[in-house]
């Protein structure tokens, strides 16, 4: 009910909860507790510092190699914010970071559907990921080779064998991105189910993301 408030309703709530979250948070992030993080996910999703815990939480996940989880994570993220530009994350650095998990797992479909919203909603957006100016999209379509080598890894694996995760983060997550229009997003510092094929809409009613379980 809290998030259909019209802008000065969800403006007063957050200036109510917004230091509780804020502390929660920051001691969340200070001692890296996925744990707190889900607790800042629950109960203050809605102020300031709901979408940084669910983001970081992801974040976690990913540094772990828990590359389910952290898909997990940022689709609830995009389920409850679909436009990322809002919670003061950023597009590059949301999907670009959904887009490494999916690689790391073998979706290729999950990585082709994404991509492919990217080109609609997206296009021309760029980002600087490890030292290197390049578009969301194209760092997509980069990822994809390694969607297809994994997929393929887990394909031969044995039925009761998964593959080894990796140790670490293959591609540089941990800088920043900025975006073509200037903004910069810092990855370091930053849970709803979604049904498959959940096509997802900013304010604007402008088509923005298609999820899928694959």
């Amino acid at each position: 009910q809290i998030a259909r408030f019209p802008a000065e309703g969800l403006e007063s709530y957050r200036t109510l909860l917004d230091p509780a979250a804020q502390e929660l948070h920051e001691t969340a992030c200070e001692r890296r507790d996925p744990a707190l993080l889900d607790e800042v996910a629950a109960r203050y999703l809605l102020t300031s510092f709901g979408p940084r815990a669910l983001h970081r939480r992801a974040q976690l996940a990913f540094e772990a190699g828990d590359f389910e989880g952290a898909i997990r994570a940022w689709r609830r993220l995009l389920a409850f914010y679909p436009d990322p530009a809002r919670t003061g994350l950023g597009a590059a650095e949301v999907l670009g970071s959904l887009g490494a998990a999916y690689a790391r797992t073998g979706r290729v479909g999950g990585l082709e559907r994404l991509l492919a919203s990217t080109r609609k909603s997206f296009a021309g957006l760029r980002a600087t990921i490890g030292g290197r100016e390049v578009t969301l999209e194209e760092f997509l379509e980069g990822e994809l080779p390694v969607a297809s080598a994994s997929a393929r890894q887990a394909a031969a694996a044995p039925p009761d064998h998964a593959p080894p995760r990796a140790p670490g983060p293959p591609v540089d997550l941990a800088g920043p991105l900025v975006s073509d229009s200037g903004g910069t997003y810092d990855i370091a510092d930053r849970f709803l189910n979604v049904r498959d094929g959940a096509t997802l809409k900013s304010a604007s009613g402008n088509p923005l993301i298609e999820l899928s379980g694959t």
